[in-house]
């Protein structure tokens, strides 16, 4: 009798609870899921605070399977079966992870759109946290079954030693205890569904079977529609559906459940005759073992100012995602062993048994003039210098090259210890991002057609040049050049004969200037050089050079040779005035212009400086 008390002590007060928290997780990241939803959506109604409750109160339970904890409800005694500890503590990684997805989703300008890749992994994410909740949740099921078949046994050996009464009131008593249990856990799972539904009481929510038949709705809906909650409860989808035939809504249905959710604006038919327009939220997850569609119904006749500010939040942004999901680490900092997952080795170009799981491993793949900024990240986290661990920096690929990569981490705090056990995150290859980042600095800065600076880098580029050489007193000369009669080699030759000659000038001034000067394409056929600690006299000489290259110079294309000169014109800084860039660019330009009235090809400085006397 001792052994069938210490059974049915262990099936009421311990594997029960416990599945009424894997109940409990499997609720609110449901809740959270929804909720979570309908905040990405911009709708104002929605407590941020509130839909990410959800998600620490399921970590919470899933945290008392493992660890033990008292709340509102009772208490839960900690799990002994490491089958079991591994299942939740995997729940434990998914829910994390889902948070995580969700906090990027929430990032200013990232695309969380229907159909994007980021909704797509968050949709993944939480129907796996949901499917690893209900293994853990059958596998405690799967015990107290065999806990009674065990009582039962026993109960069965002890009737042919005891008298047979006495065992059967106590088996009777703990079986009814058991299925109380049970019970309670069904009552507890219909009351948190439905307070979903009182939770959207300012607006229309329902939930349906994969066929689109009604299995519940809120009162919001039925003033809605003007049907009472049993008449509505008996129909389906597409009783309401006033844009689109049964079979149409049907087809609608099946789309719904593979993309996993979407938004669209309908009309419903209301019980008096009227259609109301209305925007759908559907969201198809699985619910209680069965696949289930949960959506949210606004009223747009009374949110005219809340769509036109969702129209603006769904302004879309094309961004290039390309690649698979992360790679994952997990780092023991007790034992300072490494699990890498197959995408974090895939990444580098490797196959899951070609690296070693460690640190050193890791190390030794992180770029050399990357490791101590990494390591010093990773110090900062943990030391609590740092809020969150994120750190970007180059690893090694198999064939050699560097892959860029975009570290970020959470630790792990053993029970009763303040500090980390573990370390877990993930790893993001962001080569294209920084490839696309350079792309577009190159584009900003750099002329298309002669691959020298364009004329805004060219102002920045001054500027700065004109305040150093303010600063430290030093001579500085700006060139404005010309290509004379361009406008005639262009009708004689042809525009692309024209840019012919405007990129062999490019390449000329190039090869001439020092690497501390900038020359740069002010606009059409005119061009700009800068030319720091250069004096009048030596811009002069420099500017003459050029010219008489330029002059002696056969530019040849399509079997034609040309050949064109150059008027240039010359300002020098003054220290006295300290003249501004754009009183720089002003005086090359009126030297330029003094050039041209002069008889083109030639060079003038102003103040006037005799090339002869150079």
């Amino acid at each position: 009798m001792f052994m069938m008390f210490r059974i049915g002590l262990n099936m009421s007060d311990h594997h029960v609870p416990l599945a009424d928290a894997a109940q409990e997780v499997m609720t609110h990241t449901t809740e959270f899921h929804l909720w979570f939803e309908e905040l990405v959506q911009g709708d104002p109604s929605v407590d941020a605070n509130e839909v990410w409750m959800h998600l620490d109160h399921a970590e919470w339970y899933a945290n008392a399977m493992l660890h033990g904890g008292t709340n509102h409800e009772g208490e839960y005694i900690p799990l002994d079966d490491p089958l079991l500890h591994e299942e939740i503590n995997q729940v434990l990684i998914l829910l994390h992870d889902l948070k995580e997805i969700a906090h990027q989703r929430l990032e200013p300008g990232k695309d969380s759109a229907i159909g994007s890749a980021i909704d797509q992994v968050f949709d993944a994410s939480y129907n796996k946290a949901m499917e690893q909740a209900q293994e853990v949740e059958e596998t405690l099921r799967q015990a107290i079954a065999q806990e009674v078949r065990n009582l039962g046994l026993i109960l069965g050996a002890v009737v042919f030693l005891l008298v047979s009464l006495v065992i059967g009131i106590g088996f009777i008593f703990y079986k009814q205890e058991a299925e109380r249990k049970l019970l309670e856990e069904e009552k507890l799972a219909q009351e948190k569904r439905y307070r979903i539904s009182i939770r959207t009481a300012n607006e229309g929510y329902w939930m349906t079977d994969e066929n689109g038949n009604l299995l519940e709705v809120n009162d919001a809906y039925c003033e809605l529609t003007g049907y009472s909650r049993e008449e509505l409860m008996r129909m389906n989808v597409a009783d309401l559906e006033a844009r689109e035939r049964a079979d149409e809504v049907a087809d609608h249905i099946k789309d719904i459940a593979d993309k996993g959710r979407a938004r669209f604006e309908t009309r419903h038919r209301c019980k008096d005759g009227r259609t109301v327009c209305v925007e759908v939220s559907a969201t198809v997850a699985p619910f209680d073992g069965a696949l289930r569609g949960f959506a949210f119904i606004h009223d747009l006749t009374k949110r005219k100012i809340a769509e036109q500010a969702l129209a603006d939040s769904e302004e879309r942004f094309s961004l290039a995602m390309e690649g698979s999901s992360d790679g994952l680490w997990d780092w023991n900092l007790k034992t300072n062993d490494v699990v890498f997952s197959k995408r974090w080795k895939s990444m580098l170009g490797y196959s899951e048994d070609e690296l070693e799981n460690s640190f050193d491993t890791w190390e030794r793949l992180v770029h050399p003039n990357d490791i101590n900024k990494a390591k010093q990240a990773i110090d900062d986290y943990l030391s609590g210098k740092i809020s969150k661990y994120e750190v970007e920096f180059r690893m090694q690929h198999k064939d050699g090259h560097w892959v860029d990569i975009l570290a970020r981490g959470r630790g792990v705090s053993a029970k009763g210890d303040n500090g980390y056990k573990r370390l877990i995150g993930t790893h993001v290859d962001i080569s294209e991002r920084k490839q696309l980042q350079f792309k577009l600095q190159r584009q900003a800065n750099i002329d298309g057609l002669t691959e020298i600076y364009n004329r805004i880098y060219m102002n920045r580029k001054l500027e700065d040049e004109v305040q150093r050489a303010i600063r430290f007193q030093t001579p500085l000369s700006l060139l404005m050049l010309d290509l004379d009669y361009f406008k005639q080699i262009n009708d004689t030759y042809g525009h692309q004969a024209g840019d012919a000659c405007l990129v062999e000038l490019a390449t000329l001034m190039k090869g001439l200037v020092r690497s501390v000067d900038t020359c740069a394409r002010y606009g059409g056929e005119e061009f700009v050089i800068i030319l720091p600690q250069t004096s009048p006299e030596n811009a002069m000489v420099f500017a003459e050079r050029l010219r008489q290259k330029v002059e002696n110079m056969v530019v040849r294309y399509d079997d034609q040779s040309i050949q064109y000169t150059i008027s240039i014109g010359i300002k020098s800084l003054s220290q006295i005035e300290k003249q501004s860039s754009e009183e720089l660019l002003k005086g090359a330009d009126n030297s330029l212009y003094l050039a041209k009235q002069n008889g083109r090809n030639r060079s003038v400085s102003y103040p006037m400086v005799d090339p002869s006397s150079e």
